[in-house]
């Protein structure tokens, strides 16, 4: 699922929210924060709830700061641009034709906002119980998402309970993205996955997978 700026911007009610055209940043984190804050507290939470929420007010955001980029990490190189309040706003940036492996956010939710330029962003599920991430064991994981991210969209929602590996191919050209995460459980690390090239049944988009030693 996508979610494009001028789709909020055009239906104000939406969730209840307080909406606001020209959205500057702070403004922005201060409400994300309290809806975190909220969620992380609640032990009936609604994942899903608050993450739309979230996705409605970065759709309406109308510009992140400019942050200093660190070294990279594999293909990526990212700066933070805000932390506290329940959440983390984290950019990073790919260069043309790259991409950066597949991999899991194990105790986070979160979803990715476009700054420039497109990035092909593929979700998977577990099917089933997935192994402990020291295993070399494989297992069977499920495309649920692929979808190309661009300038003031939002997409690759996940929660710390579906679609919380995400794999990002970039375009032609730079790109720019933003994730903003909330921490909700424990901190237990992350690992790479090495998902095979071909589905293993293509009607259903399940994979064979197998965790990866962090290099």
């Amino acid at each position: 699922m996508i979610v494009e700026r001028r789709l909020f911007l055009m239906a104000p009610a939406l969730y209840g929210l307080t909406f606001f055209a020209k959205s500057d940043f702070e403004e922005f984190t201060r409400q994300a924060g309290e809806y975190a804050k909220r969620m992380i507290a609640d032990s009936n939470r609604n994942e899903d709830e608050y993450l739309f929420r979230v996705a409605s007010l970065a759709a309406a955001l109308n510009e992140f700061p400019a942050v200093e980029f660190g070294a990279p990490f594999k293909t990526m190189r990212s700066g933070m641009s805000y932390r506290g309040s329940g959440i983390a706003v984290i950019q990073w940036r790919m260069e043309p034709n790259t991409v950066y492996p597949a991999h899991n956010h194990p105790g986070y939710n979160g979803i990715t906002v476009g700054i420039r330029g497109e990035c092909r962003m593929r979700n998977f599920d577990f099917v089933g119980t997935a192994p402990d991430m020291k295993s070399r064991e494989t297992f069977l994981v499920k495309e649920t998402q692929d979808n190309i991210l661009r300038p003031g969209t939002v997409c690759s929602m996940m929660s710390t309970k579906r679609d919380n590996i995400h794999q990002l191919e970039a375009g032609n050209e730079v790109v720019i993205g933003a994730d903003i995460i909330a921490k909700v459980g424990p901190d237990q690390g992350f690992s790479f996955v090495t998902i095979a090239d071909q589905s293993r049944n293509p009607k259903d988009r399940t994979y064979e997978a197998i965790w990866k030693e962090l290099d």
